[in-house]
C-alpha cells in the first residue's frame, strides 16, 4: 500500500473554537493583509483543496505543501538533502540555478547532522509565487553526484 502525504496551510479559520481566543480578530485581520488574495480563506476553502489532494488526478502526486491562501508560499526556504559531502556552496548555487534560472540563491545554511547525508538550506531573494514550490518538486529525487536528493520546502 502507497500512502500519499500532504500538508494543507489554511492559516487562521475563523471558527467558533477560535474566536475564545484573546486579541483573534488582530491575528485575523494581520493574516487578511499579508495573503496574496488580500482576504481570509474559509473552511470550505480548505475542504475543498483536500477534496482535490484526494481526486484521482493528485495521484502522481506526493509531499506538495498546499497554503489554501498563499500566504506562506512567496516566503518558502528550500532544503535539500543528501548532497555529497565534499559538494560546495558554489556547487549547490550553481545547481539549483540550472533548474530554476529566476531564483537568486542569497543564503546558504549547511545543516551537517552525523555527517552521512549532509543537508543544506537555501533561502532566495524575491521569489516569484510557487517558484520554490516547482523546484523542489523538480529536484527531489533526482540524482546528483551520485546520491538520491531529498528536497522540500520549508516556511519561513
Amino acid at each position: 500500500m502507497k500512502i500519499r502525504v500532504h500538508a494543507i496551510s489554511p492559516g487562521p479559520l475563523k471558527t467558533r473554537a477560535a474566536s475564545g481566543l484573546k486579541d483573534f480578530d488582530l491575528l485575523l485581520n494581520a493574516a487578511a493583509k499579508r495573503a496574496p488574495i488580500g482576504e481570509l480563506v474559509d473552511i470550505m476553502d480548505s475542504r475543498l483543496l483536500s477534496c482535490w489532494q484526494l481526486c484521482f488526478l493528485m495521484q502522481p502526486e506526493y509531499g506538495r505543501h498546499c497554503a489554501v491562501d498563499g500566504t506562506s508560499m512567496a516566503n518558502m526556504k528550500l532544503w535539500i538533502g543528501n548532497i555529497a559531502p565534499e559538494t560546495t556552496d558554489e556547487e549547490i548555487r550553481e545547481f539549483v540555478k540550472k533548474y530554476a534560472p529566476d531564483l537568486e540563491c542569497t543564503t546558504i545554511q549547511r545543516v551537517e547532522g552525523d555527517g552521512s547525508r549532509p543537508a543544506a538550506t537555501l533561502e532566495f531573494a524575491d521569489t516569484p509565487y510557487g517558484s520554490v514550490e516547482k523546484i523542489s518538486m523538480r529536484l527531489h529525487g533526482m540524482h546528483w553526484k551520485g546520491r538520491e536528493l531529498f528536497v522540500q520546502t520549508l516556511g519561513r
